[in-house]
């Protein structure tokens, strides 16, 4: 094949561009019932007036992604497998379950009643587990995948993944790890504080593991080097644990009971309200405040 071939660019039907084009996901939400679990990573969407208004009317919600959002998912999950699995284990400081690629064999699973902070261990060298059709002989696996633990509180009903237990020097025990990929365009929010949903979400984490710190940790798509890198620091915030728990309860008890939850949208206009699948219903003899021209103050 000359040269001409490959600077002529693809011909005919013959693209991956074509294809990506296709790249979308697209499913029907169901209403949430009692028995559901709410997860951690979705928990700042949640509205529980929404959920309740959805059961009560048997609302479906249509959720499609675009084939250029699936790829920007994408790209933060070669980013966040990037951390877990070579960065960190390489320093020393990531603390998790570990998957041997040649036997599976889980290093650092859950058992007799461990929890998961305290079964966490580094990753491996060698696998060294027994085979069990050859007793006299252990596995000498010297690849092995981070796999995270599942977290969740039965009362609350509430799940998720950290993205693991970090263990750095002058830090006392180990700290939640929230690994996040951020766009040129948006680096800017995280400046000097993390998002209000990202810090929520590593709260939910600290409360579920009994943790008293935590590491969020921002890459920066298109970024060089460790110029990419912006992390802060956080600790345990126990009032912002009590809402999301507070939040919680609204949610499961108004689904158990049909009462609605408080609205938190002020009215049908607003931003969250025009996208939401139950606003008709939340709003229904809602009469917008009149300005009579009258001061107030």
């Amino acid at each position: 094949m000359g040269l001409g071939s490959i600077f002529g660019g693809v011909r005919g039907e013959a693209s991956l561009t074509k294809l990506l084009k296709k790249y979308d996901r697209k499913q029907t939400l169901v209403p949430l019932t009692v028995t559901d679990f709410v997860r951690t990573s979705g928990f700042h969407r949640i509205c529980p007036r929404e959920e309740v208004l959805r059961s009560v009317h048997k609302i479906d919600k249509e959720d499609f992604i675009s084939p250029d959002t699936l790829l920007t998912f994408n790209h933060g999950s070669g980013i966040h497998w990037a951390l877990q699995n070579i960065i960190l284990p390489d320093l020393g400081v990531l603390l998790g379950m570990w998957k041997c690629q040649t036997c599976a064999f889980l290093h650092g699973a859950v058992a007799d009643g461990l929890k998961p902070t305290t079964a966490a261990i580094r990753r491996p060298s060698v696998c060294g587990q027994r085979i069990n059709a050859f007793p006299s002989l252990s596995c000498l696996g010297e690849d092995f995948v981070f796999v995270e633990y599942d977290l969740k509180d039965d009362q609350h009903r509430i799940t998720g993944h950290a993205d693991g237990f970090l263990a750095l020097p002058g830090m006392s025990g180990m700290g939640i790890l929230e690994a996040k990929s951020i766009s040129s365009q948006q680096v800017w929010l995280v400046k000097n504080s993390p998002k209000v949903e990202h810090y929520v979400q590593a709260q939910i984490y600290m409360w579920l593991t009994g943790l008293e710190w935590g590491l969020i940790v921002y890459w920066e798509k298109g970024a060089y080097g460790l110029k990419a890198i912006k992390e802060h620091f956080i600790e345990r915030d126990d009032q912002t644990i009590s809402k999301v728990k507070s939040e919680l309860r609204s949610l499961w008890d108004g689904l158990a009971s049909g009462v609605l939850p408080f609205r938190i949208c002020s009215s049908p206009e607003c931003e969250r309200a025009l996208k939401c699948s139950a606003t008709s219903s939340c709003f229904d003899g809602y009469t917008p405040e009149v300005d009579d021209g009258v001061g107030k103050f």
